[in-house]
């Protein structure tokens, strides 16, 4: 990719993320949400988060030109631009939600998975290129409890 393409895919990508910020919890409204209206709420931000992982992935796959050499460096960029930025971003939404009280240390124990899934993913970002190892346990935890949209 030439240089020009390739600012021009991270600004594209950069101006995506930021205009799906909006969305999210509930600006720390108290609700009492019972296990099940928590996991409806959780899937609901997980599969919005998907839904934006996706269209950046494919938004990144147009951009890319078969046989051109990227640079590590730029593959870095659009891996964290692709997926861990909005992994983030969906984790911070679903840490917004208020905990139920019936499986709430589930829940943080997700929560502090994904956490660490995310910052896998930042130290070591061309590893999300091949793999989704740094998500197993999340990914886990996600499907046991019954996040099934949380999992990637």
């Amino acid at each position: 990719m030439k240089k020009g393409a390739i600012l021009a895919l991270l600004a594209i990508l950069g101006a995506i993320v930021l205009a799906g910020t909006g969305c999210g919890g509930g600006g720390g409204e108290t609700t009492d949400l019972t296990r099940g209206q928590y996991i409806d709420q959780a899937n609901k931000i997980c599969g919005h988060g998907k839904l934006e992982r996706e269209q950046l992935i494919t938004g990144a796959q147009k951009l890319a030109k078969p046989g051109e050499k990227v640079s590590t460096a730029t593959k870095e960029k659009v891996m964290i631009s692709v997926i861990a930025n909005p992994y983030q971003k969906m984790v911070g939404e679903l840490k917004e939600l208020e905990l139920p009280e019936k499986g709430q240390k589930e829940f943080e124990e997700l929560l502090a998975s994904m956490e660490k899934s995310s910052q896998e993913v930042h130290k070591d970002p061309l590893k999300a290129i091949t793999s989704i190892a740094q998500f197993k346990n999340s990914n886990e935890l996600a499907r046991k409890y019954g996040l099934e949209n949380c999992a990637i």
